[in-house]
């Protein structure tokens, strides 16, 4: 079983936005990148993810102003696209994929196998990546 290297995407926004406060919005606050020979899969926490080719692509967020208080954005007031050669400079943790992807109802367990399908892809073997280990 191989381990992931998991992102802490925030870090690389949070003190880098000029006179903006801000921080990245939803669930890609921490991103997994998984890296074969023939490119790049970049997933989040719920296994939602998209392939790119090279270091040189561009990973999109939304961003929202730091609040101090209680309240939760609902939706993204900025956004900003990083390269993934900056995100694989950030500081990171390793974890098995099957531990980092929450388990929850079909829609997770099906974006698990759409994981897979994209692992294999890149050109990894997709059995190094169980769910259950």
């Amino acid at each position: 079983m191989k381990k992931i290297k998991i992102y802490d995407v925030n870090s690389l926004i949070v003190g880098n936005t000029g006179d903006l406060e801000l921080e990245v919005f939803g669930t890609r606050q921490e991103l997994a990148v998984i890296e074969g020979p023939e490119g790049f899969v970049v997933t989040c926490y719920e296994g939602v993810h998209f392939v790119e080719d090279s270091k040189e692509g561009m990973i999109p967020l939304g961003l929202t102003p730091i609040r101090d208080d209680d309240a939760v954005a609902m939706f993204p007031s900025h956004k900003v696209e990083i390269p993934i050669e900056d995100i694989l400079e950030a500081p990171h943790r390793e974890q098995p994929l099957g531990d980092y992807i929450r388990r929850f109802g079909h829609r997770l367990e099906a974006n698990y196998a759409q994981l897979l399908r994209s692992i294999k892809k890149v050109g990894l073997d997709p059995s190094d990546y169980p769910r259950d280990a």
